[in-house]
């Protein structure tokens, strides 16, 4: 377990010595958050910020945990794993052990944001109940895109492409998760991006922020994401295990 653990701050080190990353994850949303607080403020519309906020959450999820199948590739194709593996290591707890190094960290930036609309800029006043349900769609959101990081991690075999497919999965979640285009959802287009989840982790998100009806639909689809996620992130870890041993 200590070495686990150990393994586990080599890589939470390891992401906040890479500035890209940490500047997107960390300074960018905050940049963003007080940039709409003052354009929203400006106007006299401070409601907007609080339909705008949750989103934005959702998207600084996506941006955090998007490295993390970049770490998983570069781990794998420069033996690293097959090094540890050396000491007893298993490749299902290294995974899970970068999984959790970045599911905090996700939590712990979505965190700070929320701390500083209440806070800070005083734009929500939300009971402690409603606090504590937002909390637990935060650590839903974070564990399905490390999961879907995980995945993407697994499946590629090359570090250019991991960067390349982690930008495409950016825009296209930022673009689908209802913070840039608000789609009909009777629409057929928007029966077809209802299919994703971060459009479901978004809705939940507005929904808790904003005192609106809970769409436990969507806490049904994400949970099904879920189960899904795992079992494939399972079949993916055997079939790594697999290779390492020749």
């Amino acid at each position: 377990m200590n070495r686990i653990l150990r393994y586990a701050l080599y890589e939470g080190k390891t992401f906040f010595r890479v500035k890209t990353a940490a500047f997107y994850s960390i300074l960018f949303p905050a940049m963003l958050l007080l940039g709409y607080y003052f354009s929203y403020k400006n106007t006299g519309n401070i409601d907007g910020i609080n339909r705008y906020f949750p989103y934005l959450i959702s998207i600084t999820m996506i941006s955090t945990a998007a490295g993390l199948s970049y770490v998983i590739v570069n781990n794998r194709i420069y033996n690293t794993w097959k090094f540890y593996q050396f000491f007893g290591y298993h490749p299902a707890y290294l995974a899970f052990a970068s999984g959790v190094v970045y599911f905090v960290i996700s939590v712990g930036i979505c965190t700070i944001l929320t701390m500083i609309m209440l806070i800070i800029l005083k734009t929500a006043d939300i009971s402690f109940w409603r606090l504590l349900v937002f909390s637990g769609g935060i650590g839903l959101g974070s564990v399905i895109y490390i999961q879907l990081a995980v995945i993407v991690g697994l499946c590629i075999n090359e570090s250019r492409l991991a960067q390349t497919v982690n930008t495409a999965l950016i825009y296209i979640y930022i673009i689908l998760s209802g913070t840039i285009f608000r789609f009909d959802w009777e629409s057929m287009v928007g029966k077809i991006v209802n299919v994703f989840p971060n459009i479901h982790i978004g809705h939940i998100l507005s929904d808790v922020w904003n005192g609106d009806t809970i769409r436990y639909q969507s806490i049904m689809i994400i949970g099904i994401y879920v189960i899904v996620f795992t079992i494939i992130i399972t079949l993916l870890i055997r079939r790594e295990y697999k290779k390492m041993l020749y």
